[in-house]
């Protein structure tokens, strides 16, 4: 299994006819490829700030489990109610 670290950075490019995308990371460094999960086409735009793990492949880094940050407080808000 590969290694994989939590990372933020901005979508900075979204191709959705080829459900993929380029993250640009907070933390610098070269951008980061993506395939846009199944069940999130339309929660994903460009410019939007997301939280996703990166995991080391043979052809470099790719982000996975791309969750927008504004998700993520939303789920939270919403546990907090239940």
């Amino acid at each position: 299994m590969a290694n994989s670290t939590v990372g933020t950075g901005k979508i900075k490019f979204l191709d959705k006819s080829s459900n993929s995308g380029v993250i640009s990371p907070e933390s610098g460094g070269e951008d980061i490829y993506f395939e846009i999960e199944p069940s999130q086409p339309q929660l994903l735009r460009e410019g939007q700030t997301v939280q996703f793990a990166i995991e080391e492949t043979l052809t470099g880094p790719v982000a996975k489990k791309v969750v927008g940050v504004t998700q993520i407080a939303n789920r939270a808000h919403q546990r907090s109610f239940s």
